[in-house]
C-alpha cells in the first residue's frame, strides 16, 4: 500500500512539472523564397506581326550551363491589362503597335538570389535549339530550311531577358521587354507591259542572310546556310511582287537578289541586284521595308537588268 502511494505521488509530480515547464514549440522556419510575377511587355510590335499565343518562361542561375527551369504558358492563361489612354500614333502612320501586356505568376516560389529570366515564343518555321550552348548561345531560334535554302516566311519570334535579384521574401514583380526578331521585306518590280506579257514565272534567291538569332543577346549569325528562296507573283498592274521574312542581314556579307525569269516562249533569263546599301540598316528596326524598282528584259536570252531600288519606307524611328 505504501508502494502504491509513492508511485501515485511520483506520477502526480511529473504532471505538475510538465504544466510548469511545457515543451517549447519549435520556431516557424524563416522563409527563404519569394513569389515572382512576370509581365511580358510587347510595347513595340510591327502591325503585320502575329500576336504570340504561347510563351516559354525560363528562369535559373546559369542558363548557359543548363541550370534553369522552364514554364510553358498561353497568352489566354495570363492576366492581360489594357494600356488605357496611353498616347500612340495611329498604327497606319507608324507601322507598329503596342500589345496589351500579359502577366504570369511563376509556379514555384524562388529562393533568394540572383537569376536570369528569359521569355520567348515558339513560331512556325522556327526551331528553338540549344546546340550552340558551347559557343555561348544556349537559346537560339534557327530558321527552318528546305532543299538547302532558308524558308521565306518563318513566323514572328519575340524574346526578352531580365536579370532578377530576389533580396526579400516579398512578392517580386518584374517586366520583361519583348523584342521582335523577324522583319518583313517587300519587293515591287515594275515591268514594261510588253515584257510583262512574256513572263510566266519568277523565282528569287537572296544571299547574305543569317539563319539564326540568339534569343538572349539578339546576336544574328549563320550555321552555314545564308540564302533564302521566294517567288514573285504577277499582279494586274504590270508589277511583280513578293515579300520575305528575315531575322536580319549579315553585316560582313553582301545581300544579293537573283531572279530566275521563265518566259512564255520557253526562254529563261536571270537578273541580279545588290541590295546591300538599300537594307544596310535593316537590323535596326521592326517595321516593314518596301523596295521598288523596274525590270527590263532583253530580246535575247542574255539576262534582264534591274534599275536602282527606291526605298518606299520613311520611318526615321526604324530606318537610318
Amino acid at each position: 500500500m505504501a508502494f502504491a502511494t509513492a508511485t501515485l505521488m511520483l506520477c502526480s509530480s511529473c504532471v505538475i512539472d510538465e504544466l510548469d515547464h511545457p515543451t517549447p514549440t519549435p520556431p516557424e522556419p524563416t522563409p527563404t523564397d519569394a513569389k515572382v510575377i512576370i509581365t511580358l511587355d510587347h510595347s513595340r510590335c510591327s502591325d503585320e506581326a502575329k500576336v504570340p499565343e504561347k510563351y516559354t518562361l525560363v528562369y535559373g542561375k546559369d542558363l548557359l550551363h543548363g541550370e534553369y527551369k522552364e514554364m510553358v504558358v498561353t497568352r489566354a492563361e495570363g492576366t492581360t491589362k489594357a494600356r488605357g489612354a496611353e498616347s500612340f500614333a495611329p498604327a497606319s502612320s507608324r507601322g507598329w503597335r503596342a500589345l496589351d501586356p500579359v502577366t504570369y505568376e511563376l509556379k514555384d516560389r524562388i529562393p533568394l538570389g540572383k537569376y536570369t529570366v528569359l521569355a520567348y515564343n515558339p513560331a512556325e518555321g522556327v526551331t528553338i535549339t540549344h546546340d550552340w550552348a558551347e559557343q555561348g548561345h544556349p537559346f537560339v531560334a534557327l530558321i527552318d530550311r528546305k532543299d538547302g535554302l532558308l524558308t521565306a516566311h518563318p513566323g514572328y519570334v519575340f524574346s526578352g531577358v531580365h536579370e532578377m535579384d530576389i533580396k526579400t521574401t516579398d512578392d517580386l514583380r518584374l517586366s520583361v521587354e519583348m523584342n521582335q526578331h523577324v522583319r518583313l521585306l517587300n519587293f515591287i518590280i515594275k515591268v514594261d507591259p510588253k515584257d510583262f506579257a512574256r513572263i510566266e514565272s519568277v523565282k528569287a534567291k537572296i544571299s547574305g542572310l543569317p539563319s539564326a538569332v540568339d534569343l538572349i543577346t539578339g546576336e544574328r549569325f549563320s550555321d552555314g546556310i545564308t540564302t533564302a528562296a521566294t517567288e514573285f507573283n504577277k499582279t494586274d498592274h504590270n508589277t511583280l511582287e513578293s515579300n520575305i521574312h528575315l531575322v536580319g542581314r549579315l553585316e560582313d556579307m553582301e545581300q544579293i537578289l537573283t531572279l530566275t525569269i521563265r518566259c512564255t516562249d520557253g526562254l529563261q533569263e536571270t537578273a541580279t541586284s545588290d541590295l546591300t546599301k538599300y537594307i544596310k540598316d535593316f537590323n535596326a528596326g521592326i517595321t516593314p521595308v518596301t523596295l521598288a524598282t523596274e525590270l527590263k528584259l532583253n530580246d535575247a536570252p542574255k539576262g534582264g537588268w534591274i534599275s536602282d531600288w527606291e526605298d518606299e519606307v520613311n520611318d526615321p524611328m526604324d530606318v537610318g
